[in-house]
């Protein structure tokens, strides 16, 4: 958290020091280091296959860390223990705070069952239903980063601008931002 309050996070999908700046390099990296929690269902197969990772799986990292994010505001901190506990596979030792996606037995690859549980759960949630900041921010996850389809994940330029829009509507209303508690003065 820097000095302003704002939590700053980098290096979300990706652990190796880059000589340029992330904005200047025109290549996807060929890092294959990342935290296996946050890794995007494609991570395994480019590996295998030799391929870069390319910017959208960091849209796929993000996703997971923003619901993390949300359910621990929504709930609490022993809730996103629970959420991690339920993502866990018994016999991968690798798997410590689970992932956020499965592979069937088909070989396809699907979004965890608890993570779709835990997208119902808050969406049941008063701060989180209807036309409020948290709702828009659950549909921006679910419809826009959680996806096992890499080109149907979006891109940072228009992620910058969907949570522009979520922020700039929650500055001029208050109800929109926090509804449980506007106009509630005591």
């Amino acid at each position: 958290m820097d000095s302003r309050g704002r939590l700053i996070l980098a290096d979300v999908g990706v652990s190796k020091i880059h000589r340029e700046i992330t904005s200047m390099r025109q290549d996807p990296t060929n890092c294959q280091q990342s935290t296996v929690t946050y890794e995007a269902p494609e991570a395994q197969s480019d590996q295998r296959e030799g391929k870069p990772r390319g910017r959208r799986y960091d849209m796929w990292s993000l996703g997971c860390m923003f619901l993390e994010f949300t359910v621990w505001l929504v709930f609490d901190y022993s809730t996103v223990r629970s959420f991690r506990k339920s993502r866990r596979t018994r016999d991968d030792p690798k798997d410590a705070f689970g992932s956020f996606f499965v592979q069937t037995s088909d070989n396809l690859i699907q979004i965890h069952s608890a993570v779709i549980e835990a997208i119902g759960h808050l969406r049941g949630h008063p701060l989180c239903s209807g036309d409020t900041a948290l709702a828009d921010l659950i549909q921006l996850i679910q419809d826009h980063l959680l996806q096992v389809d890499v080109q149907a994940r979006t891109e940072a330029p228009e992620l910058l601008k969907m949570l522009e829009r979520i922020i700039h509507r929650a500055e001029q209303d208050g109800n929109y931002l926090y509804p449980r508690f506007v106009g509630n003065t005591g």
